[in-house]
């Protein structure tokens, strides 16, 4: 069985609550996937947000696309802010360097 059809059994066979079903869900996938499955729902909660107390509806493609768009911003920041650090170097000193 695949690991998505697995994490389908495990929300199809569930009786605890919600939140013990998706941190179940992300802890089966491997990194990217469990990344990409958050980014979802946080796209997905975003779209309920915004139908709720903006009365946009949006589309299910509308809802792909912004979680494509924030792991490709996310990765792109990470990306740059490891390019850019530089390793921190505390100042050496000496018993001569204190008088």
């Amino acid at each position: 069985m695949s690991r998505i059809g697995h994490i389908i059994n495990i929300v199809r066979n569930s009786t605890t609550l919600t939140i013990d079903v998706i941190f179940s869900a992300i802890q089966e996938l491997s990194g990217d996937n469990s990344q990409r499955f958050a980014t979802l729902l946080e796209s997905l909660w975003k779209h309920c947000n915004l139908k709720l107390w903006q009365e946009v509806i949006e589309t299910i493609a509308k809802v792909i696309d912004r979680a494509f768009h924030l792991i490709e911003d996310r990765s792109l920041a990470n990306t740059h802010d490891m390019a850019t650090k530089t390793p921190h170097v505390p100042p050496q000193h000496t018993l001569d360097s204190l008088e």
